[in-house]
C-alpha cells in the first residue's frame, strides 16, 4: 500500500498539483466526487460520482486499514490474505496506471 500511495502521488503531481499530504488525507483530495484530482468516472451523472466516492473510499481505506498498521509494528499475516491484499492493490494499481502512461 505504501507503492499505492506513492503512485497517487505520482499522478497528482503528473495532473499538476503537487501533493502537500499523504496517506487518507491524500486520497480524500485525489479522489474526492467534488472536484478530484484524479477523476476515475464521469462526473456529469449520479452513478459516475457513486463511482467516484466508492474508490475515494477504497483508496482511503486500503491506507486506514491497511498501509498504517504494517508501518507501526511488524506482524506476520497468512500467505492466503497476502494473495488478497496483493489482488486488492493491484485493483488499486490499475485504476491509477492509465494516467501513468
Amino acid at each position: 500500500m505504501i507503492k499505492i500511495d506513492d503512485m497517487v502521488k505520482e499522478v497528482v503531481i503528473k495532473l499538476g498539483t503537487a501533493p502537500s499530504v499523504s496517506g487518507t488525507k491524500l486520497m480524500e483530495r485525489a479522489f474526492s466526487p467534488n472536484n478530484p484530482i484524479i477523476e476515475l468516472a464521469d462526473l456529469t451523472d449520479r452513478s459516475g460520482k457513486d463511482v467516484q466516492e466508492g474508490f475515494m473510499y477504497l483508496f482511503k481505506g486500503a491506507m486506514l486499514a491497511i498501509r498504517d498498521p504494517k508501518a507501526h509494528k511488524i506482524y506476520q499475516i497468512p500467505p492466503e490474505e497476502a494473495y488478497q491484499l496483493i489482488v486488492f492493490a493491484s485493483l488499486l494499481a490499475d485504476k491509477l496506471d492509465k494516467f501513468l502512461i
